[in-house]
């Protein structure tokens, strides 16, 4: 890293920047704010971004922390390094440690594990349940600054449990997030039809996203609580959320990169980068993704980061853990749906205010921005994407348009510049 970043000691104008409609501004960065100046003042560190584009605060609304209990795979520092270098400016933060997140002070722990780290800011979501299936003391969890319930991996599948914590969420005010029920399916990384056939391995039946989709949206029409899918995949399962919406029940949902932009056939030779959690569709649903996140049935877009260390994924295709690393590449990754049809502005939208008004996050006093170079061309290194593991699903894709700098709370925490 550059001296200046993280520093806020010298005040730094960063010069040449564009905004989204193409004027002309300068930003100063000085005493923890963002101020538009027509010169540097006298003093300052000056940048020059070099007609980059400037882009509001990115959310990944869906990212698989690995600390405590996996940092072999990567700590929490790192997450955040990387989700900077990629543009992202606020990680919200699955509950997919051990131990979970299901008390206080897990989620206190998790914040003073990050003091002074330099990276994106890490909104927390706690664990609906216990280790033990119980339910979480969810007021305590909220009192502790969680945002969100996730059912995370070790969700409890007892209906009963289930709706007596969606009824506490509704007392809450506070989203769940079901993004955990698939593997009650099976976890085998290919969806059932012809390829999976083909290759041998015991695919996961289409359907079982759509049973998934239908429970949870009885249970939030019973109590009348607020849900997300951060990972509709499926076009059934899109006609459910279309319905649950038309229905007046309060669900919102989103998908992740991968299954806007890749399908199963990128599963090849056993590619065990591209085993992931739900498994990849063919080219019909994928298709219908893009098409969700473009007349807006899908609010948000996430990495869904998942942290795998080499040691799980080279390994034999069916032995092998679901999973890909994502934060470097989001972004870049997120505007090539440009050439799908989605515009920029609707891209930044998922990306942005969205996931902001499904998590009531107010970004408003953030000072938190991105620098996006449009015409910079780079091939995703799977050295780079992530400390330990190279789980890369976009490994050597040649892309165009990188971020250059990322600010946070007026400090740059990512310059390539």
């Amino acid at each position: 890293m550059q001296d200046d970043t993280a520093s806020t000691a010298q005040n730094i104008t960063i010069t040449a920047i564009k905004t989204l409609d193409g004027q002309p501004v300068n930003l100063r960065l000085s005493d923890g704010q963002i101020l538009p100046v027509d010169e540097p003042h006298p003093g300052d560190k000056v940048l020059n971004a070099n007609g980059a584009e400037l882009l509001p605060p990115i959310v990944d609304s869906h990212v698989q922390l690995s600390e405590p209990g996996n940092e072999h795979r990567e700590s929490l520092t790192e997450t955040v390094a990387l989700a900077a270098k990629g543009g992202i400016t606020h990680i919200l933060g699955l509950p997919y440690t051990r131990p979970s997140m299901d008390r206080p002070s897990a989620l206190y722990a998790t914040k003073n594990r990050l003091a002074g780290a330099i990276g994106a800011k890490v909104i927390p979501v706690a664990s609906l349940f216990n280790e033990t299936g119980e339910m979480a003391e969810l007021s305590l969890l909220k009192d502790a600054g969680a945002v969100a319930f996730s059912e995370g991996e070790l969700s409890e599948k007892d209906i009963t449990r289930l709706l007596r914590a969606y009824t506490y969420a509704t007392e809450l005010d506070l989203p769940i997030i079901a993004s955990a029920g698939l593997k009650s399916f099976g976890a085998s990384g290919m969806t059932s039809g012809s390829l999976a056939t083909i290759m041998g391995i015991p695919g996961q039946p289409i359907q079982a996203e759509a049973f998934h989709i239908e429970m949870h949206l009885r249970l939030a029409e019973m109590t009348n609580a607020r849900i997300h899918f951060p990972l509709v995949t499926t076009s059934e399962g899109i006609e459910l959320i279309r319905r649950g919406k038309a229905d007046g029940v309060q669900v919102t949902a989103g998908t992740a990169i991968a299954y806007a932009t890749v399908s199963e056939i990128s599963i090849g030779d056993y590619r065990t980068f591209a085993k992931l959690m739900p498994p990849l569709r063919n080219d019909t649903h994928r298709l219908s993704v893009v098409n969700a996140l473009k007349d807006g049935t899908l609010d948000t877009l996430c990495s869904n980061h998942c942290p795998v260390d080499q040691d799980s994924k080279r390994v034999p295709f069916e032995m092998a853990d679901t999973g890909s690393v994502g934060l470097e590449s989001l972004l870049s990754v997120a505007f090539t749906l440009e050439g799908h049809g989605i515009s920029r502005s609707r891209i930044l939208e998922l990306l942005s205010p969205n996931p902001c008004d499904v998590f009531g996050l107010d970004m408003s006093d953030s000072a938190s921005f991105t620098l996006f170079d449009r015409n910079k061309s780079w091939i995703l290194d799977a050295k780079t994407a992530s400390d330990r593991c190279r789980n890369v699903l976009y490994e050597n894709l040649p892309l165009t348009g990188k971020n250059v700098l990322t600010v946070v709370n007026a400090k740059i925490v990512y310059k390539d510049l």
